[in-house]
């Protein structure tokens, strides 16, 4: 706070200024970076903190950048934990590291970016790992041959025992580029055997029905990379009340309203996100059957009214919430509801979700609990699924609702 900041400037400190982040994700990453910078100047390194890097026109600002003790110049980057929502931005930032690694500045430093996670080894260890190798993937699939490598380990750990080596110490470090992952994968020669050669592994390709419903302008690869993950989340049973289902949740929606596209492609009929909650009630056949019979139940007979309509919209959020083992009046508060009359834009029934406890995100994970960014990315992406139900059932393969 402005208190704490003057005491510092008074201390002999006269840069110190008031810390203006306010959400606990981000300030958990700048703290994590201190944590790194303060390792290094007690190993007695040069580090440089958030600060630009130029090259060419171009700039990228490393969370730290390190002089380690044989004089090299590296990247030590600090990241939370991800989800496959997040892919989009994290190849972003890969971009950017691309373009410094191709240009004549990279010369001066390490090819080898050190990336630790402010984590555990756990499963959002592993979960967002994960994401990671599936976002360096994409790039060396755009790009080919990359020109940098990125190594993880969890930042607990190298606070514990840190490697300032060049290279690293490959026992502790994990490469995130999965060879397996790329189309080059396989032998480059032909064996020669007397048996017949087996096929060639298939490619993760996009189904014909949603390849066919993308805009020009959409990143077929981005997208080939969240349906990989909703068929990984997706199949089977989801456990009960678990954060898998938000991750689940978040992914169909991401699939077409992520910020970071055109104008015109969010403005267009979210075709990617409804086919993937289509495919997803495809799935769950009990889960379909449920929602038909509560979209449809006494339809020959009732009264519509705004009440009774929104008493029937919860009824159906009911069923679909007691179906991943959730409640719609608890720490999770989902309600059916009219959009205000002051309030611009359609006049359609809504749904409004409510997260009142950011822990319900995490579950019994260890890590940081998430921000108010996640938790309202997290809203808005359950209160889409669930007004989809109503709005778009025969695009999602339900019974339409009488009253809507």
């Amino acid at each position: 706070e402005e208190s704490g900041a003057a005491l510092l400037r008074k201390c002999g400190h006269p840069h110190a200024r008031a810390c203006q982040l306010r959400d606990p994700t981000p300030i958990a990453h700048a703290l994590a970076t201190l944590d790194v910078r303060l390792a290094a100047l007690a190993a007695g390194l040069t580090v440089q903190t958030e600060q630009k890097l130029s090259f060419g026109q171009d700039v990228i600002r490393p969370d730290n950048l390190l002089t380690l003790p044989d004089g090299t110049r590296a990247l030590f980057e600090t990241e939370q934990g991800a989800n496959p929502a997040l892919l989009r931005r994290i190849l972003k930032g890969l971009q950017n590291k691309l373009a410094f690694f191709r240009s004549q500045e990279s010369r001066a430093f390490s090819p080898t970016v050190r990336v630790l996670f402010n984590l555990t080894r756990n499963r959002d260890w592993d979960s967002t790992l994960a994401v990671w190798e599936r976002a360096l993937a994409l790039l060396a699939q755009q790009h080919g041959t990359l020109p940098f490598r990125l190594l993880a380990m969890p930042l607990p750990e190298f606070l514990h025992h840190p490697d300032w080596a060049e290279p690293p110490d490959p026992q502790r470090w994990e490469d995130l580029l999965d060879p397996a992952s790329l189309p080059s994968f396989g032998p480059t020669q032909p064996v020669e055997s007397d048996r017949a050669p087996l096929p060639a592994p298939r490619k993760q390709r996009l189904p014909q029905e949603l390849h066919r419903a993308l805009a020009p302008h959409d990143d077929r690869l981005i997208l080939a990379a969240y349906w990989q993950s909703f068929r990984e989340q997706a199949q089977g049973q989801l456990p009960q009340a678990d954060p898998a289902f938000f991750d689940l949740i978040t992914l169909i929606h991401a699939a077409s309203h992520d910020e970071a596209r055109p104008p015109l492609a969010q403005a267009a009929l979210p075709r990617a996100s409804l086919y993937l909650l289509a495919k997803y009630l495809q799935m769950h056949p009990d889960l379909r059957k449920a929602l038909n019979k509560a979209l449809t139940r006494g339809s020959g007979s009732m009264k519509w009214s705004p009440t009774t309509i929104l008493q029937r919209m919860q009824q159906v959020i009911r069923v679909f919430l007691k179906f991943h083992g959730f409640t719609p009046d608890g720490p999770l508060m989902v309600a059916a509801e009219l959009p205000p009359w002051d309030r611009p834009g359609p006049r359609d029934f809504q749904v409004s979700v409510g997260i009142h406890t950011a822990e319900l995100l995490m579950g019994d994970r260890d890590g940081v609990v998430p921000g108010q960014d996640t938790v309202r990315r997290v809203e808005q992406a359950l209160a889409w699924v669930l007004w989809a139900l109503f709005a778009y059932a025969e695009e999602v393969g339900l019974k339409r609702a009488p009253f809507w």
